[in-house]
């Protein structure tokens, strides 16, 4: 539940993984992970097999497709009315399918700041995405059950008042 849309400033957060002392030199690098794949990392670091069936993955081949969902249709709020997203990149394309029907396909190599719609002009490109993004997603678990509601300190509403989460 944390922002309402799949934009990349919302998506493209920079990682940071810290080893203890020295035991790997600095690196940067431009692969696309998850925070599934951070658990299978850190399990690796640690020497530690990854458990049967989990969803993560080591970098660079992660073994599967880097995805995003936000469903804000799900807590009523003035931004429902633009429905449910989920996102899929492929290289330097993007695929956000919209639950209201407005899909979206962005090039991020030639229009970082997600300004020009490509579905119609890549319809193929599109529905392929569309698809791997759907069968990838039918492969997962489905989500436990939300935790209970409770009632929050004042200090605490405050804070997420501040940062923009509750009115």
């Amino acid at each position: 539940g944390h922002g309402r849309c799949l934009y990349q400033q919302e998506l493209h957060v920079p990682l940071l993984f810290k080893y203890p002392g020295t035991e790997m030199r600095a690196r940067r690098t431009n692969v696309a992970v998850q925070l599934p794949d951070m658990f299978v990392m850190v399990l690796e670091s640690l020497g530690i097999p990854a458990p049967e069936g989990i969803q993560g993955g080591l970098p660079p081949r992660i073994g599967h497709p880097i995805v995003a969902e936000v469903y804000p249709s799900s807590n009523p709020t003035p931004t429902a009315q633009d429905g449910d997203w989920q996102a899929i990149f492929d290289e330097d394309f993007k695929f956000l399918w919209n639950s209201k029907g407005n899909h979206m396909l962005f090039h991020l190599g030639d229009d970082p700041g997600e300004n020009v719609n490509l579905v119609s002009q890549y319809p193929d490109q599109a529905r392929q995405m569309s698809f791997k993004l759907k069968e990838y997603l039918a492969k997962l678990p489905p989500p436990g059950p939300p935790a209970p509601a409770r009632e929050l300190d004042r200090s605490t509403k405050d804070a997420l008042r501040s940062l923009g989460y509750v009115e």
